[in-house]
């Protein structure tokens, strides 16, 4: 699972809401010091919990999960699936664009690093972000980085990944 620094997401939501704590907490049927403490990371929220919370502030919280396919070679071949192959022409101006923001070292990890994904994959791209950028400007960048791939594109804060998933980005990961 790909996680990110959730309280400051909270906190950038309910600050980009003009909510308060107190309100957010109204909203969502929890004391104003729940609210604190999940901001400030002392405590993790529940999925049902953080779905309140994210809509309190005005927003839709939106998962996708897939059924995952067993890995028929340990041979890492990125680029080479459907989704690789439509992105590969455009990985230079990706890799300009990155720059140009901001973003450092835009590493390529998840199906389309291991040469497995389908038609209907994304494009999982792990970067440093730049200092001071917010939720919105995370979600833009992803947004530029999809139109310019012409597939849907995640972009993923490197200081925000798990441990399992950093493994994965390490074993997997190849270079935009």
């Amino acid at each position: 699972m790909i996680t990110t620094d959730v309280g400051s997401r909270l906190r950038e939501a309910r600050v980009a809401a003009r909510l308060t704590q107190g309100e957010v907490g109204r909203r969502a049927g929890l004391p104003q010091s729940a609210v604190s403490r999940y901001e400030n990371g002392s405590k993790t929220p529940s999925l049902p919990v953080l779905e309140r919370l994210f809509e309190a502030s005005g927003l839709d919280l939106a998962l996708t999960l897939t059924p995952s396919r067993p890995r028929t070679s340990t041979t890492v071949s990125p680029f080479v699936g459907p989704v690789g192959r439509s992105v590969q022409p455009h990985r230079a101006e990706l890799r300009s664009f990155f720059a140009h923001e901001g973003f450092g070292s835009p590493q390529v990890f998840g199906s389309v690093s291991r040469g497995d994904d389908r038609a209907d994959s994304d494009l999982d791209v792990v970067v440093d972000l730049p200092d001071g950028l917010g939720l919105f400007g995370l979600a833009a960048a992803a947004r530029r980085a999809s139109d310019i791939a012409g597939v849907v594109v995640d972009v993923v804060p490197r200081d925000g990944l798990s441990p399992e998933v950093a493994e994965a980005v390490s074993r997997d990961g190849v270079a935009l």
